[in-house]
């Protein structure tokens, strides 16, 4: 397929002439939206000439957007959408009335798309976090309270191994406020490279970890202050069982990331009472292997080693579900290890979503749920 026919039949366009193949709304809800009074392209989105009187915004093909019969004097515009100015500063001198309609009808689709937003209410964030916030927005968050919503969070990690630090410094390099480690023993060379150094060999990992998540934010707090907003167990293929109660029973949501040899798995996000849990996995499992029990018995608590790439790649992973959470509000839809797991082969660039249900007969409660009936 020519790459132009592909484009064209990927991207939204908008004439501003007739407006009629860009985001089908009428002429009444176009007047009824409001200009952004300085408006501000995305952090990251890039504003690219085609052609005369043609831009693409965006790159990706889900949200890129081609404005096409632009006049001369828009066009220039819309490579000045920093939010320094307004619609008028940007306009300049020109007092041709239908160059100010058209630049409001294009300034409009794209605040509607999401591509642009209004710096007067919207402070740009800080530069490390602003494509996370544009990241945001794409995926149908509230990118503007983003940064608070990570700063104000509290996430433990549980683990001894490589997965446990990666996520605990990536969490707090995308600006979670409180990222607490919770590790036993001390640091051996299998657990160096994805946070602790080699020179943190033989000492205790609890410090350790802590002075690696300081070294990627040194403004987070390491210490436990308060009941945390998410669990990550982390590094066991089958965490223990004690923990696992005791975070149930406190109602406390937890996210399970492991390694299996050679594959990683995120999930399931428990969220008690809500979701399905992990004793409704160990039944779902027992069901299709009676001696699961007596296996998960061998594995409980048992640090699993992890690769390097294999480590990065699902502490990656792990850390987007973790920050999906933290930024999920009802109705939006819930992070896809809600009620399922997702397995990482990054050796043969694979990944598989496996659903973990509720168990009818697990006193969890999760299977009566209304948003669990038809997942």
């Amino acid at each position: 397929m020519p790459v132009d026919n592909w484009l064209h039949g990927r991207f939204a366009r908008c004439q501003p002439g007739g407006m009629t193949e860009f985001a089908e709304i009428s002429d009444v809800t176009q007047a009824e939206l409001p200009v952004p009074r300085r408006p501000r392209v995305l952090a990251g989105v890039a504003v690219l000439r085609r052609r005369t009187g043609e831009l693409q915004i965006g790159i990706e093909p889900d949200h890129a957007t081609v404005l096409s019969g632009l006049s001369p004097t828009v066009e220039r515009a819309m490579h000045r959408l920093t939010g320094a100015h307004t619609v008028a500063d940007l306009l300049g001198t020109s007092p041709e009335p239908q160059e100010h309609d058209e630049l409001a009808k294009v300034l409009r689709q794209l605040d509607k798309r999401g591509l642009v937003e209004d710096a007067t209410d919207h402070p740009r964030p800080t530069a490390r976090l602003a494509a996370d916030v544009t990241s945001s927005v794409l995926n149908g968050l509230t990118g503007a309270h983003v940064p608070d919503l990570r700063a104000h969070a509290t996430i433990e990690v549980h683990g001894n191994g490589r997965l446990a630090i990666a996520v605990a410094c990536l969490l707090a390099a995308a600006g979670v406020g409180r990222v607490h480690p919770i590790a036993g023993g001390v640091v051996v060379p299998e657990d160096v490279g994805t946070g602790y150094l080699e020179s943190d060999v033989g000492r205790p990992r609890r410090t350790a970890a802590r002075e690696a998540i300081e070294r990627v934010e040194p403004c987070a707090v390491t210490r436990p202050l308060r009941r945390p907003t998410l669990v990550v167990l982390a590094d066991s293929a089958v965490p223990r069982p004690d923990v696992v109660t005791k975070l149930s029973r406190a109602k406390v949501p937890h996210l399970l990331v492991r390694v299996h040899e050679r594959t990683g798995v995120v999930g399931p996000l428990v969220v008690p009472g809500r979701s399905s849990c992990l004793h409704c996995a160990d039944l779902r499992r027992t069901e299709l292997d009676p001696c699961w029990p007596s296996v998960a018995a061998q594995l409980a608590g048992q640090t699993r080693p992890a690769d390097l790439a294999c480590a990065q790649a699902v502490a990656a992973l792990a850390a987007a579900q973790a920050l999906r959470f933290v930024a999920w509000r009802p109705p939006q839809s819930p992070p896809p290890v809600w009620n399922g797991s997702i397995e990482l082969d990054p050796f043969e660039s694979t990944t598989l979503a496996r659903d973990w249900p509720p168990h009818p007969a697990c006193p969890c409660g999760a299977h009566l749920r209304e948003e669990n009936l038809d997942r």
